[in-house]
């Protein structure tokens, strides 16, 4: 399996990265993300934008090892040195239904939405349908697209140190535990490389790149990542520092007239910057 790093690198291991229905190229896209986390952890504000590229990119990732569960990732040079440039669309008006209190999102000045004032604190409890919106504007048709919220995770291990990074050795297999989910959702569970890497304007920015990934069955409360996937993890020129994530998601990518969208809704029930060592 491979992917083509662009928007796939904007939206890390994004369903939307797929888009072989034979359908013609998308002239645009956008990506929309919701977030809700456990305790202790601290959810990102929701944010979404619209882009088209101006310039295409030479990164590319390939799955080196995959053990059924867990894959392991490797990119060239590129997808970790630098990505393509992109032009920031209007997509009018955008709001989410659905959560346990309504989100406008507003525009900054580069043309990103957020949603201001946001407190980190829990936006659904799963099961909820959540329904993104926006009237669309010159290049963008509007849009309204759904997915159903994914349940919380409580994550039991790996334990976060307070003060200190979580070591991970990199010989042995990391378990990972979570309480039961009653569900039939996966737990996901990722160790990403981050790089900075440079546009081409020569501004720069954090570049979040797959290293492992697995989907455990969330039911069984338990997973293992190998100990041979983790000697593989890339450790590319520039590593700034690896994040390990647990979480379980909801995704949708979907077509409005040439603009190729997707909806993510992530749980997070763990986000830390280990030492793997």
């Amino acid at each position: 399996m491979r992917i083509q790093l662009g928007f796939c690198a904007l939206a890390l291991l994004s369903l939307a990265c797929d888009d072989s229905n034979g359908a013609t190229v998308p002239s645009a896209y956008g990506a929309i993300s919701l977030e809700s986390a456990s305790d202790g952890v601290t959810a990102f504000e929701p944010r979404a934008f619209f882009y088209k590229y101006t310039s295409s990119g030479t990164g590319v990732c390939d799955v080196v090892l995959n053990d059924g569960v867990c894959r392991t990732w490797k990119c060239n040079d590129a997808a970790y040195s630098s990505l393509p440039g992109i032009t920031v669309l209007d997509a009018g008006p955008l709001s989410v239904s659905g959560a346990n209190r309504p989100l406008e999102f507003e525009k900054d000045e580069k043309g990103y939405y957020a949603v201001k004032d946001f407190d980190g604190k829990p936006l659904w409890s799963g099961g909820e349908t959540l329904t993104a919106t926006s009237t669309g504007a010159e290049e963008i048709v509007p849009i309204t697209i759904s997915v159903t919220a994914p349940p919380p995770v409580h994550v039991s291990a790996p334990v976060v140190p307070p003060d200190t990074a979580l070591v991970i050795d990199s010989k042995s297999d990391l378990p990972v535990s979570w309480d039961p989910l009653t569900t039939a959702d996966s737990v996901y569970v990722a160790i990403s490389t981050e790089t900075e890497a440079t546009l081409p304007d020569g501004s720069t920015l954090a570049n979040i790149a797959p290293g492992v990934d697995c989907l455990f069955n969330g039911t069984l409360g338990t997973g293992v990542v190998r100990a041979a996937l983790l000697t593989a993890l890339p450790k590319p020129d520039g590593l700034k520092a690896y994040h390990l994530d647990v979480l379980t998601y909801s995704a949708l990518s979907q077509r409005f007239g040439n603009t190729l969208v997707e909806l993510r809704a992530n749980w997070l029930g763990l986000s830390t910057i280990p030492t793997i060592q």
